[in-house]
Order: structure tokens, then sequence, then C-alpha cells
């Protein structure tokens, strides 16, 4: 009955070991990305007020080179600290070329930060007003 006992917490290490390993397996496969089937699919995006207003307070606030731009599929998932956006954003660039970005975004209350490593842009938070 004590070798039973002994080996539980050697089998609880082993099992929490395996689950660490595994998770981060899963981070480097996926390179720190939300896999793409995480999050629901926000329908009719073109018509949607408030993702194209995030789309392009994401263009301003990056000071991306395009213009007209238009969010035209964009994602959404829960995260502890509010919600993450995965938007896809077509525009014009400075040569009238039809130009396309990616941006993760995380929506908290009060701000809204664009997470690193989409196309070049680099993190930054902005205030929401109003």
């Amino acid at each position: 009955m004590e070798a039973a006992a002994a080996s539980a917490p050697t089998n609880n290490l082993h099992l929490l070991l395996f689950t660490i390993t595994l998770l981060f397996l899963i981070f480097q496969v996926t390179g720190g990305r939300s896999p793409p089937n995480l999050g629901e699919e926000i329908q009719n995006v073109e018509n949607n007020k408030e993702v194209q207003i995030l789309g392009h307070q994401v263009v301003l606030a990056k000071k991306a080179p395009i213009t007209s731009d238009r969010v035209v599929k964009a994602k959404r998932w829960m995260v502890p600290a509010g919600f993450t956006y995965f938007l896809v954003i077509t525009g014009l660039d400075r040569n009238n070329n039809k130009a396309k970005f990616f941006s993760r975004v995380l929506v908290q209350p009060h701000s809204i930060t664009v997470l690193p490593g989409e196309r070049g842009w680099r993190s930054s938070s902005f205030p929401l007003n109003g």
C-alpha cells in the first residue's frame, strides 16, 4: 500500500510534465498565434460598423500605408483580458495597388492593443475614445 501511495506523486509529476511539453509544442507549431479554427467567424463583416471602426482605428494607429481600408474578414474569441479579434484588412497602397494586412487586436474595456507578429506591425496600445 505504501508503494502505491509513493508512486501517485510520481505519476502526477509525469502527467504535469507531459502536459507542459504538449502545450509548449502546440505553441511552437502555431508560432504563438491562435489556431485558425479558434473563435467565431463574424458574419456580414462588411456591414458590421463595430468591426469596420475597429479595423480603421488599427490602420490609423499603425500608420499603415493604405487608404480606403475595409475589414473583409474577422474572427473573435474571448480571452481573460477581453476579446481578441483577427482582422483581414484590405485597401489601396500608395501606388493604388490592392493591399492586404492582417492584425490581431486585443480589445479591453478601456483600450485596444494591436498584438505583434502580423506583417511587421509592432505591439501598441491606444485608449478608446468616448
